[in-house]
């Protein structure tokens, strides 16, 4: 299944951050091979979250990737097994990256992209790909069109909704899909709420999740260690009558993790320990 993260406007939803939370979550979580990928035209805070997990010949070499990929498909040799010779493994058997290309941003490479999607799908359960933020790209324009399910990821700002919707900007790949929302950096204090924003964007309440703002995940994304959080917040629990911040973020991006493994129809088996992986 292909789920491409999307955003109206660029800098301000927490796209990638989002992505990360939950595609992470979803291989921690459920026994399903998960592919990670980006197609900004530079390398992002997704390679960056998982440095510390990466060989350092991929890191500075940069070694295989979404460039390698696409070398293949224009000699007609990709295979989903070449897809995955080019990712990263981050879990075992779990979680793998497909680095990006510092050569797309200003190519039409969007020819590529069809034979690249059947081969990751092919060879994984979970395929995310986030994707520029705005509309006038033909590499979104196409993965928004093959997309199995599209998250458009906002945020708390009421004035983001004229953008969103009475701009140019929203691509037409977007009209008539069920689409999925997620709102980032959430920020439970603001007089913002949920509820509202629900009713400001014009939202369905079941389609629409959060991921709250938290210091340490920001820290962690920064660290380039975000496994090493994730597994911390696992082991969190909140008390009766007594609030946990990790654990309750925790909860906010499983519940929006549950809503994505349903409209995909996907029922994994829960996941065992990786600490052996």
């Amino acid at each position: 299944m292909l789920v491409v993260y999307w955003s109206p406007v660029p800098g301000q939803a927490g796209t990638t951050s989002n992505l990360i939370a939950a595609a992470t979550m979803i291989a921690l979580d459920h026994q399903v091979k998960v592919l990670v990928m980006q197609t900004h035209g530079a390398l992002t805070m997704l390679e960056n979250a998982y440095s510390r997990l990466r060989p350092n010949d991929r890191i500075h070499g940069h070694l295989g990737g979404l460039e390698g990929v696409k070398r293949l498909v224009e000699c007609d040799l990709l295979t989903p097994i070449g897809l995955r010779d080019h990712a990263e493994s981050i879990v075992k058997d779990r979680l793998d990256l497909l680095a990006g290309t510092e050569t797309t941003a200003n190519e039409d490479w969007s020819d590529a992209i069809p034979p690249i999607v059947t081969a990751a799908k092919q060879y994984y359960d979970v395929v995310f790909v986030d994707v520029p933020a705005g509309g006038a790209n033909p590499a979104t324009d196409t993965l928004l069109r093959l997309a199995d399910q599209i998250v458009v990821n906002l945020n708390q700002n009421v004035f983001l909704r004229q953008t969103a919707y009475d701009s140019a900007g929203w691509p037409e790949a977007l009209a008539n899909r069920k689409l999925l929302y997620n709102i980032g950096s959430f920020d439970r204090k603001s007089k913002y709420s949920l509820d509202r924003l629900v009713k400001a964007y014009g939202l369905s309440r079941n389609h629409t999740g959060i991921v709250p703002r938290n210091t340490k995940f920001m820290d962690a994304l920064l660290d380039q260690n975000i496994l090493d959080f994730l597994l911390r917040c696992m082991a969190q629990k909140s008390g009766f009558l007594e609030y946990n911040e990790e654990a309750d973020w925790l909860r906010h991006v499983r519940l929006f993790n549950k809503r994505l493994l349903k409209v995909l129809d996907l029922s994994p088996a829960a996941g065992g320990s990786i600490v052996d992986a």
